[in-house]
């Protein structure tokens, strides 16, 4: 049992990466709300949301982007350490990239990220 404790703690380190593309990014001139199609990693199903304009009204001149947890697996967590990139194709310099390191499932919802990203 204690073999397989130490197995259990040690840690997982594995890249994974997708991309999101929103369509028509330009054209967005109201806030509203986007998702990404669903992705598996770990067993566990996730999305990306970015809320355009904010998602409150202290955050209406900005991208709220978050990593959400779709499904939970019962009884697990998993702490990720992740990167959302915001990918200014037309000048680069504009992108913009967040770090975060949370645990899943994150207390105060589904989800983490930044407000105004």
């Amino acid at each position: 049992i204690m073999n397989l404790q130490s197995q259990i703690q040690k840690k997982c380190e594995t890249t994974f990466s997708t991309t999101w593309t929103v369509s028509n990014f330009t054209n967005i001139k109201e806030r509203c709300y986007k998702r990404s199609n669903s992705f598996t990693f770990f067993d566990w199903e996730w999305f990306i949301g970015a809320y355009f304009f904010g998602d409150t009204d202290d955050s209406k001149e900005y991208l709220s982007i978050y990593l959400f947890s779709q499904s939970t697996p019962k009884n697990r967590r998993i702490t990720l350490k992740y990167s959302l990139i915001i990918m200014n194709h037309v000048d680069e310099d504009l992108s913009v990239t967040k770090e975060f390191n949370v645990t899943f499932p994150v207390t105060s919802g589904q989800g983490w990220g930044d407000r105004k990203a």
